[in-house]
């Protein structure tokens, strides 16, 4: 099943596998990847959508949606035989069913999302390079200290889809497409330790927390070979912020 529809594609995977139980041995969907993990993103159906013509938009923001979202419809949300994330390549995410999964890749260790996310070449569209950074790498903290408050994030990217919105269907139909966005964590407690968050065991296979002289840098992995980053960083990563 292949599905490209810069709309709400994910309401209508969701009507295919869940209402009328249909169960291809691989999903194709295209993602809208200005939403990284762990941020849930997803426009609902609309009659506006009809009337839209792509070809006039080609590069607008809030359609589809998000990698994240897609992961929970098809591994959680979906009764069995769900789905598991294989790869992705651009904007498009693959998912095998289950036992085809089982089949090709054993009982290893599942691709993790956010490993396939930062591994691609992220194409996104309405969304400036330094924006999208922050929103996947950015760290905030509630007025108490303690970190992950994610709250920040979202607001900023809520005010961006509806500005957005706003922009491709005018004032009034704009501020009536409904959409979902949402983060997912792990659990809703929030530790005091950014390192043993919950959140943090999900992206401990791509980038770290590195503490250094007061300061706080977020960094992929394969910068920090051969560094023990608790302890700090070394001349050449610090060349490298």
């Amino acid at each position: 099943l292949k599905v490209d529809l810069v709309s709400y594609d994910c309401a209508v995977v969701w009507e295919l596998l869940y209402k009328f139980n249909h169960r291809p041995s691989a999903v194709m969907l295209e993602v809208n990847t200005a939403f990284p993990p762990p941020f849930e993103f997803a426009m609902e159906p609309h009659s506006a959508w009809n009337e839209l013509d792509p070809t006039h938009v080609p590069y607008h923001l809030a359609h589809g949606c998000s990698l994240s979202h897609a992961i929970r419809m098809l591994s959680i949300d979906l009764p069995e035989p769900r789905y598991v994330l294989l790869q992705m390549a651009k904007k498009d995410a693959l998912f095998l069913r289950s036992d085809v999964a089982a089949a090709l890749l054993g009982a290893g260790p599942l691709p993790d999302e956010f490993h396939c996310y930062q591994a691609q070449l992220v194409e996104a569209h309405g969304v400036e390079a330094s924006r999208l950074r922050s929103w996947f790498m950015g760290v905030s903290k509630d007025a108490d200290g303690s970190p992950w408050d994610l709250s920040e994030t979202l607001e900023d990217m809520r005010s961006c889809v509806q500005e957005n919105l706003v922009k491709v269907f005018g004032e009034t139909v704009g501020r009536s497409l409904p959409f979902k966005l949402e983060a997912r964590r792990n659990s809703a407690e929030v530790a005091t330790d950014p390192l043993a968050l919950p959140l943090m065991d999900l992206a401990r296979p791509v980038y770290s927390l590195v503490q250094d002289a007061g300061s706080n840098y977020f960094l992929f992995r394969d910068m920090l070979e051969g560094v023990d980053f608790r302890s700090g960083l070394d001349q050449n990563v610090r060349e490298q912020v």
